[in-house]
């Protein structure tokens, strides 16, 4: 602080506290012309206090006249940190590259609360008044993993707490799983393909799979693919398979979800609707006596063969 104006005082000779009743003041430095104070408002946000610094000037010689001149200071509380919860408590937090997580943070009346998000896209950053305040953060993908972190501060009255930090460790998801498909299990093709009822053998696998990646098989739809055994051929990372012991008619649609063993995190990939063509079941039609040198015509009572003679 400094006296401006005193044009009929020669200096300043003391600061004082006039009063300080709520101990407002941690530090207090008379310098001469000018004063430093460091205040401590021991009230919580959004409470205030007053106080008032005096400034004694001595006029110019003979008279040296003295005058005190006084300043009111409004002294507001300086809010505390905020406190940051997420689905998982209190931080370290472990989440999922992609993945969408919820949170909150508390907050203070007539106050503003403020977050900032490093590798993760929140919902909102700025929050008014009590909390709390809710939130989510799709967090992105990150090549090999990262650190992520959310950050939030309360600001009341111009005076800003400070930064609370919640660390997040996002995990990167496992390899999307290529599915491939065989009858013969030589032959693997990528194509979906479509079967005859019964056509067995008839295998499913991962293309990609890795060692430390479990990977689970469930129908997403079914009319058929009954008998369906999950075999896995060797040590872990080779490839998964699904193998089909009955393929009655009808369609059906498999998943894979390839989950990582230490993080839990997950990708999904689906077959697609596999067609089980049911096993044709044709009659002979035609009379049951004939003559010597004589022609009888004869046929697939209820099978169009020219529709698909490749079939039969």
């Amino acid at each position: 602080y400094e006296v401006i104006n005193a044009t009929n005082f020669g200096s300043v000779i003391e600061w004082y506290v006039e009063d300080d009743p709520d101990l407002v003041i941690n530090s207090f430095v008379d310098g001469g012309a000018t004063a430093s104070v460091i205040y401590d408002n021991p009230f919580p946000a959004p409470q205030s206090t007053t106080v008032e610094i005096a400034a004694v000037l001595e006029g110019p010689a003979p008279w040296n006249c003295l005058d005190t001149v006084y300043y009111t200071v409004t002294v507001n509380a300086t809010p505390d940190a905020p406190i940051i919860t997420g689905d998982n408590g209190i931080a370290p937090d472990y989440v999922c590259a992609g993945e969408t997580v919820s949170y909150s943070i508390d907050g203070v009346d007539n106050a503003t609360t403020q977050i900032s998000v490093t590798g993760g896209t929140p919902s909102a950053t700025v929050f008014p008044g009590v909390g709390p305040h809710n939130f989510t953060v799709t967090w992105g993908f990150v090549p090999g993993g990262g650190a992520g972190n959310i950050a939030g501060t309360i600001t009341l009255n111009n005076c800003e707490s400070s930064t609370t930090n919640y660390p997040v460790t996002v995990s990167p998801l496992p390899d999307v799983p290529v599915l491939e498909y065989t009858t013969d299990g030589v032959i693997w093709s990528t194509d979906v393909p479509e079967l005859c009822e019964d056509n067995l053998p008839f295998w499913i696998q991962v293309q990609n799979s890795t060692a430390g990646i479990t990977y689970g098989w469930s129908f997403v739809s079914q009319m058929g693919g009954f008998g369906a055994q999950v075999v896995n051929t060797g040590a872990p990372g080779t490839n998964e398979q699904v193998q089909f012991l009955t393929l009655p008619a009808g369609n059906f649609e498999m998943q894979v979800v390839a989950t990582d063993d230490v993080t839990g995190c997950e990708r999904i990939n689906t077959t697609g609707v596999i067609v089980v063509d049911p096993t044709p079941t044709p009659d002979i039609d035609g009379p049951t006596d004939a003559c010597n040198n004589t022609f009888d015509p004869i046929g697939l009572a209820g099978v169009d063969v020219e529709a698909d003679p490749e079939s039969y």
